[in-house]
Order: structure tokens, then sequence, then C-alpha cells
């Protein structure tokens, strides 16, 4: 009987201490708190380092990381919080604790990993992909700023802003967006408004920030543009930066606020003599602008066949004279899709000697289409690139022929922080009809633009054209391996927002065939080479050296093409 009172006795006290007892653990957390917003960090670590001991709880281990965090010792707090995410591993709030923790410790590649760690505890975790998000805008990494938020439907457009302003500065800025207010902004949504952007070449950058608006849960929109200028030393720039390739620029952007451009450009070299006009007027007759292009050429050039004619003798060298207008029309209804068509018409001659080639077709009119399909845009990218045309006689002209070529364009990020990548094309080209000379396949490398690149053979030698080979059809392989070693900002002094300075190293290889039976048809040619790029948003220059494997010769040559 006495020992049953005892028990209850004993039972009676026990049960009053377990419920007491959180209360003292509840009673501890507030001290620790009213410690930490005290800035007594060192006595909330101590009160909390005895709460964990006596009763381990996953509050209690967050202040404890975030008291650690505030004293800088960031070691242990980050041994803190993942051992509270160890014993609670269904808490996701360690992950973002971590987070914050190396945000302040300015470790951004681990905050990344943190919050990777939470999105996939938790995909719908909204502080998670925000601060993702916030982390990726602030090192310019849009696209996976974009994708963390669409992960959770963010961000909801609510105002779009225009260099901080609600007008805009052009009317070509609004009209290339391809979003909207009261609508999610997606990554594809804001890459093609900046490809449009830039293709307007109006602009010398394109960039977007995105900010919390006043209204719960939706963005304010800021679509950043440094337009191009027409100063007194851009034009300088202009005339003098190709004096290496004998060639003067001069340039007039957005001509009284048009939008239009206009570009020249005159090459002095006597065997190769070109003068370009061209007119580039974006219209607002399609949703996202259509491209219009007014081209006038004028060409005198010096062709030397005789080292790659079939026959030898005599006549293999001829002066060639052309005088012609091209229009073409250029859509980008997505960034992944861009489609363009045309009309070029020429007036040709040719004097001297020359071999029994198509030249002196008085009229030439050529019906022109493009179109490009980036396929993959990841750290993988891949682009399909069709082009051609069809000379008709019913067309300004006195021949019937075609051509065209399709390409695959591939290129692989293999390191992110040194920039290092490997770039390979896979292109062929064919042709039908008695093909101009000027129209054959050149496969070699011109200064501008090189189409058909094998980068130990110049198309010209001494000035003359005719030194690389040329064919009705081809096949032809690229390989680049280049490594980025500095990044130069000129802040659009010269219309130039950066220019980036690359290694490349290349292996090019090559074969042509002649269906009308004029030019050899050698051996499938390797090129192998050295070089230096430098690139800017739009356009790079190279300058390389190739020396063909097969033929044991060489050249040094500087060409510039567009990027994709």
């Amino acid at each position: 009987m006495q020992d049953s009172a005892t028990l209850r006795v004993v039972h009676a006290f026990l049960t009053i201490l377990l419920l007491a007892f959180p209360s003292y653990v509840f009673a501890q957390l507030d001290d620790a708190k009213a410690a930490i917003e005290r800035g007594q960090y060192v006595q909330a670590v101590e009160i909390l380092s005895e709460a964990i001991r006596r009763q381990p709880t996953a509050d209690a281990y967050l202040l404890l990381g975030g008291a650690y965090g505030r004293m800088r010792e960031w070691q242990k707090a980050e041994e803190t919080l993942r051992t509270g995410a160890q014993r609670f591993p269904d808490d996701i709030r360690f992950h973002n604790e971590l987070a914050n923790l190396f945000l302040a410790a300015n470790e951004p590649d681990k905050a990344r990993a943190a919050l990777n760690e939470s999105l996939a505890a938790d995909p719908f975790n909204s502080f998670a992909s925000d601060t993702l998000a916030a982390l990726d805008m602030s090192e310019g990494n849009v696209r996976s700023a974009l994708r963390a938020w669409n992960r959770v439907g963010r961000p909801v457009v609510q105002d779009v802003l225009y260099n901080s302003f609600a007008a805009p500065a052009h009317w070509t800025i609004p009209a290339a967006r391809a979003f909207h207010p009261d609508a999610v902004l997606t990554y594809g949504q804001w890459r093609t408004t900046e490809t449009r952007l830039l293709e307007t070449r109006l602009f010398s950058t394109a960039g977007i920030d995105l900010e919390p608006s006043t209204v719960a849960d939706r963005y304010n929109v800021n679509i950043r543009t440094t337009p191009k200028t027409n100063s007194f030393a851009n034009r300088l720039f202009d005339l003098l930066k190709g004096a290496p390739i004998q060639t003067s620029y001069l340039n007039q952007w957005n001509a009284a606020g048009s939008g239009i451009n206009l570009n020249s450009m005159y090459r002095w070299q006597a065997d190769r003599r070109r003068a370009e006009l061209a007119v580039r007027a974006p219209t607002p007759l399609l949703p996202g602008l259509l491209f219009v292009d007014g081209i006038g050429l004028w060409r005198s050039e010096n062709w030397d066949l005789s080292p790659i004619l079939q026959s030898d003798g005599s006549m293999n060298r001829f002066r060639f004279k052309s005088t012609g207008a091209q229009i073409m029309l250029k859509h980008i209804p997505h960034y992944r899709f861009e489609i363009g068509a045309g009309f070029d018409y020429e007036n040709r001659s040719a004097a001297g000697a020359a071999p029994n080639l198509p030249l002196d077709n008085a009229n030439v009119g050529k019906i022109l289409f493009e179109a490009s399909l980036l396929m993959t845009d990841n750290r993988y990218r891949s682009r399909l690139h069709a082009e051609g045309f069809a000379g008709r006689a019913f067309v300004f002209g006195n021949v019937d022929y075609r051509a065209g070529t399709v390409e695959m364009n591939n290129r692989l990020t293999l390191s992110q922080d040194y920039e290092s990548y490997l770039s390979w094309t896979v292109k062929a080209g064919t042709s039908r009809g008695p093909l101009p000379v000027e129209d054959y396949f050149v496969v070699g490398v011109d200064t501008y633009p090189p189409h058909n690149l094998l980068r130990a053979h110049r198309a010209f030698r001494d000035g003359s054209y005719g030194n690389a080979p040329l064919g009705t059809d081809f096949a032809l392989v690229n390989l680049d391996l280049e490594r980025q070693f500095a990044i130069l900002p000129f802040f659009n002094t010269f219309n130039l927002p950066y220019v980036r300075i690359k290694g490349l190293v290349f292996l090019d290889g090559a074969k042509t065939w002649d269906r009308q039976n004029f030019f050899t048809e050698g051996e499938f040619l390797v090129d192998a080479g050295v070089g230096l790029k430098l690139e800017t948003p739009t356009h790079a220059v190279n300058l390389v050296y190739g020396r063909s494997l097969r033929e044991g010769t060489g050249a040094a040559t500087l060409y510039i093409e567009k990027r994709w």
C-alpha cells in the first residue's frame, strides 16, 4: 500500500517535470533571441549550447548557427547548421540558412549548392528560388536566374522600364520586346528580345534587371540598352580600324533618330578593290520587327587561277568587275529561329585572258534565302544553318544556276570558370547549272566574310584571288579549342562594351569537287594552326597562322566573322 502511494507521487513529479521542461527550453530560446538582438552573441551561444545539450531542437540549431554567423565564426556556423540538417533532414530551413551563411561569407558557389539542395527537397521553395535567382542576376547569369524563378511561376511582370524610365529611348525597344506585363517572364522571351535589339545594330549592349514592385510577388523589368554613338572618336576609329586589311569603314548609326543605319566600307588594295554601302532599317511590319537590308556593291578584282586549274596555259588571269544591289528581309520570331529572303542583282564583266568559264554574263539576278535553327542552348549549343540562292534568267538575268549550303555548328563549354570551349562545324555545299567563277565555293580564308574556313589556304595570293581550292561542291569540318585569357572593358568607347581575348587552336579538313571540270579536285586537305581571337558581343576578329599538313605550306591571315 505504501509502495503504491510512493509510485503515484513519483509519477506525478515526473509528469510535472516533463510538462515544465519544454517551457524551460522555449524560455531559453527566447532568452537567446533577445541576446542576439542585443548583439550579445557569446551569451546567446552559451544559452543555445546548453539548450541543445538538454533538448536538441531544430530552432536551437538554427539560432546557434545564426549566432556563430554574426560572430563571423563561419566554420562553426557551418558545422552547427549541417549537424542540425542531419538531425532534422526534413527541415529545409537548414539549407536556406546555409545559403545565407555562405552569402555572408562571400562564397557564392557554396550558397548556390545549398539553394539547389533546398529546391531538390522542395521544388516550390520560393525563398530558395528567389535567392538563387538574385544571386545569378548579380553575376549576370540571366538564364539561370529566370530558370530558378520559373520553377515557382515567377517572375510575374508588373511594369516594364527602359533604362529606369517609363518611356523608351527609342521606338525599336518596345517593338522588339517579346514579353508583356501580367505574365511570367521566361528566358526564351528575354533572349528573343535581346537578339532582336542587337540585330537592329542600334545598341552596343542589351541587358535586363528585375526588382520587386509595390505589388506582392510581382517584379518590374528594366531593359538596359547602350546606344551606339556617332562621335568624332568613333568615326576616326572606323576609318582606321581596318588599316591592317587595307580597308576603311564609315558608319552613321540611327540616322536622325529614325532607327536606320548607314554603313559603308572601301577596300583600297589595288588588286582587290571593293566598295559597299549598306542600309539597315528595322520596321514594325511584323511582330518583333522586320529587318530590311539594302546593299550596293562594287568590285574590281584580279584573279589568277593558275594554282588550281586542271590544265596549264596562259589563259588563267583576268580582271573581274561587277556592280550590284541586294535587298534582304529578315525576321526573328524566336531567338532559336531566324529566317530571311531577298534578291540580288549584278552586272558583271571580265577583261584579259580568262579560262573557259562563264565570266561575261552581263546580268545575273538571284533569289536568296537563309534560315537558322538553334536546336540546343545550354552548356552544349548546336545550330543548323542553311542558305542558298537561285539565279534565274527571267529575274533580270542571262543565266540559270543555283547553289546552297547546310552546316551544323556545335559548341561545348568545357570550363565555365576559365571560359574554355570546344567548337566544331560540319558543312557541305552543292550547286547546279553553269556556275560563274565568283559564285564557286571558295574553301579557304578571306578577310570578310570567311564563308568556308580552311585556314592554311588564303583565298588570295599576291593580291589576286584564285589561290584557295574552288569547287561546285564541297565538304568541310572545323574543330576549334578556345581559352579565354582576359576581358578588356571599353565602356562603350568606340561603340564597344568589352573585348574578350582568347587563344585558339584549330584543325580544319575539306574536300572540293568541280562538276564543270575546270579546277583540280585534290585529296582531302587538312590544316592545323593557332591564333588569337578578339570577341565583341556580335563579332570576332581572328589572327591565325595555319599550316597545311598535306602540302607543307603555311599562311597567316586576319579575318572577321559574325558570332552565332
